[in-house]
């Protein structure tokens, strides 16, 4: 993750916290803090849905909103993609994938227990590796997921 998008995430999760919005961060994100991987190539937070507009509006405000591709394998209930000083942010809420013509839903649970990595004084709340070994093997993303499975492993 270079300078720019530690900027960027900072940035993030100080306006999120500040309007009391919970995130995950997921993705290459959450692999890049736990060592796993060297390069991230976007910024995917994981919200609550009823945060979704809120949040949207939010990075509308310090980004540019893209436009946004159906992808027919997810059938996420919100899903927008940002431009904020060069960097991509994903806001994804109510994650879902579609496998086999099945509908499998991953809500955010504010009531589980995250670990977090820090930024210097900065906690950064961090998704599941467990989660995100199971979305990327239901993905058919399997270079992630054993990279994974071989980090939980170790």
């Amino acid at each position: 993750m270079d300078d720019k998008m530690l900027k960027v995430l900072l940035n993030l999760i100080e306006k999120l916290e500040s309007n009391h919005i919970f995130y995950l961060l997921g993705g290459s994100g959450l692999l890049y803090f736990h060592g796993i991987v060297d390069k991230v190539a976007d910024i995917d937070l994981m919200i609550c849905e009823e945060d979704a507009e809120r949040t949207a509006t939010l990075l509308r405000k310090i980004g540019r909103a893209m436009p946004n591709e159906s992808i027919e394998e997810y059938g996420t209930t919100h899903f927008s993609e940002y431009l904020i000083d060069g960097v991509e942010v994903d806001l994804i809420a109510g994650f879902t994938i579609v496998k086999d013509n099945e509908r499998y839903y991953f809500p955010v649970n504010k009531n589980a227990d995250y670990p977090f990595a820090k930024i210097g004084a900065t906690k950064v709340r961090l998704d599941l590796l467990s989660n995100w070994q199971t979305y990327y093997e239901m993905m058919d993303r399997m270079d992630k997921s054993e990279l994974i499975k071989a980090f939980l492993k170790s």
